[in-house]
């Protein structure tokens, strides 16, 4: 799985992507952990993801439609920057 992402993120034309998306990569910014913005993340293999505030009843664990979101925070995050802070 690993190499197959790394073969596709080889073939990315990151110039062409940052020309044609630079309005929206603008407006997602930088991640305020990596200091990534999208076009960083996706030459490192990384994705942007944004966090949620959820309630989980236990009925969660079997069926997952019984999550609620119960807010949108609105900070886009690398996700190996979020996974690194959730360990901490």
């Amino acid at each position: 799985m690993e190499s197959d992402l790394d073969h596709l993120v080889q073939k990315m034309d990151f110039k062409k992507i940052e020309e044609q998306n630079k309005e929206v990569i603008e407006t997602v910014g930088e991640c305020p952990l990596s200091c990534m913005n999208v076009i960083e993340a996706l030459e490192a293999a990384d994705c942007f993801s944004i966090g949620l505030q959820v309630s989980r009843p236990e009925a969660a664990i079997a069926d997952p439609t019984r999550l609620i979101i119960k807010d949108i925070v609105p900070t886009f995050y690398s996700g190996d920057s979020f996974l690194q802070s959730a360990e901490f």
